[in-house]
């Protein structure tokens, strides 16, 4: 009977869950999907045990870099450490159970002579189900000198109306945990991204300079070529003073744009280090460089794709879900309370029957005006939310716009800059010619010296502009800035870069 009446408790708790909300309880922990893991799934709490400031290594590749750096940038380990929180979070929420075990004994001692021995064990088993309903079975071993009695007790409870459902507390703070986990995916995606395209970004920022330390170490030397050249041309009486007056003023700007060069250098590469958290003051040499290969784009199709993929849309949809539970929630609790509760209890203690209670009670609320202003709050809440979205959808086509034409017009750019290094160099040879033929201007020669330099300069820079735009663009549509990054680097090393 005892088994019975226990049995029929269970089931019927069980069977108004089921009336009361046919919705599934929440996923947990199902991860979201590529790119935005990335790199997710392989993080523990290893990652944050290094303390001290590694050296930088004498050469360096772009994927080394890119390894020390997610190993050792300090700011990239909250994140890791923001992703952890939410995975113990999450495995902690998920546990449905809660099991306490507690035993004493103890021996009593009265002045009139009598001593007795106690010992008590007891089990305690709370069990909360998704959908509001809560299980908590007792088990009790008490021993008097010897003499032993057992207790059983089972209580459970099931809201029918408020806090039922996907509104109770159960089934929210589920949604919340698997929530909170896929925003600190996600979040941990977008930090790791950033670092990545800062890491990128300032190798072959550093690369970027130590080129155009060579461009301007070859400039010097022209100039210091023609200052000698101008010198002994007027020793001749080949030329005037103001000619030498001109080379020499050339040599010294060149000297200044040299010295400009190294201190850019320098700093780039300290900065450079920093970000990867190694120690700063060294150069280690760098043995990749960004492949330039244009190719064609389609904007519609890129929008459409970082309309899927970008994580902050996904960010923006967990948003439109707290704030469409917070909605669902404001209104359940302005609904009556109707809840279904029992009991049974049953003992070793000479009586063989059991007690049991089964019975509801309800809870109206009249009047309550700030259930009802919580309610329009929540939807308040909810439209912002939808608006927010997007608002969100628009910046992105235009971020996806504005990265599709930066890099059409800089691949233009790149193309006009090369007609101009190809005119610049023309002109020194043709300047070189005349000069030594005594026919021309030795200014027109230092001119064009100065044209070479810096056509050659800014060439490089539009080229390394182009990449990191191609960078951009890839950040912008969604994708993972790393995805193709090591064939690149090989086909780049193939061309002889």
């Amino acid at each position: 009977m005892r088994l019975i009446a226990l049995g029929a408790l269970v089931l019927l708790c069980l069977a108004a869950t089921t009336v009361v909300s046919a919705l599934p309880a929440p996923e947990v922990g199902a991860p979201p999907s590529p790119p935005w893991e990335s790199g997710a799934g392989s993080v523990s709490q290893g990652d944050l045990q290094t303390i001290t400031t590694p050296a930088a290594p004498p050469t360096l590749t772009l994927q080394d870099a890119l390894r020390l750096g997610f190993a050792n940038n300090a700011g990239f380990r909250f994140s890791i450490a923001s992703l952890l929180a939410a995975q113990g979070n999450l495995r902690a929420t998920s546990q449905s159970y809660s099991l306490t075990l507690l035993g004493s004994t103890e021996k009593n001692h009265f002045s009139a002579g009598e001593d007795f021995t106690q010992t008590d064990a007891q089990a305690l088993l709370g069990v909360e189900l998704p959908f509001g309903t809560t299980i908590s079975i007792s088990a009790l071993l008490n021993s008097l000198d010897g003499e032993s009695t057992n207790a059983l007790a089972l209580s459970a409870s099931q809201p029918l109306l408020r806090g039922a459902g996907s509104a109770s507390s159960r089934y929210e703070a589920l949604r919340q945990a698997r929530s909170s986990y896929r925003g600190a995916v996600l979040s941990y995606f977008l930090a790791r991204q950033d670092l990545a395209l800062s890491i990128i970004t300032g190798y072959f920022g550093v690369a970027r300079t130590k080129q155009q330390v060579a461009i301007q170490e070859q400039g010097l030397a022209r100039t210091e070529q023609a200052a000698k050249d101008a010198e002994t041309r007027f020793t001749e009486g080949m030329t005037t003073k103001i000619e030498v007056a001109r080379a020499q003023l050339s040599l010294a700007s060149s000297r200044l744009a040299l010295n400009s060069a190294k201190l850019s250098y320098l700093d780039a590469a300290e900065r450079f280090l920093k970000t990867l958290g190694l120690t700063v003051g060294a150069t280690p040499e760098l043995t990749s460089w960004p492949l330039y290969k244009p190719a064609a784009l389609d904007m519609d199709a890129l929008t459409q794709e970082a309309l899927r993929n970008r994580a902050e849309v996904v960010i923006a949809d967990l948003g439109l879900e707290d704030a469409a539970a917070a909605l669902r929630i404001s209104r359940s609790n302005r609904r009556p309370a109707l809840d279904l509760f029992g009991s049974t209890t049953s003992s070793t203690d000479g009586d063989s029957g059991a007690d049991w209670t089964l019975g509801i009670q309800t809870t109206i609320p009249i009047g309550s005006r700030a259930l009802t202003e919580a309610v329009r709050s929540a939807e308040r809440g909810l439209l912002l939310a939808q608006r927010g979205r997007a608002e969100l959808r628009q910046s992105i086509t235009t971020e996806v716009g504005e990265n599709v034409r930066g890099l059409q017009s800089q691949e233009e750019r790149i193309v006009i800059l090369q007609q101009s290094l190809d005119i610049a160099r023309e002109k020194l040879r043709l300047a070189t010619i005349s000069v030594d033929e005594g026919i021309g201007v030795y200014r027109d020669k230092i001119e064009a010296q100065e044209q070479v330099t810096a056509a050659e300069r800014d060439l490089l820079d539009a080229q390394i502009a182009y990449y990191f735009g191609v960078l951009g663009l890839r950040q912008a549509v969604g994708r993972d800035v790393l995805q193709g990054l090591e064939q690149e680097v090989a086909e780049a090393a193939a061309a002889g870069r």
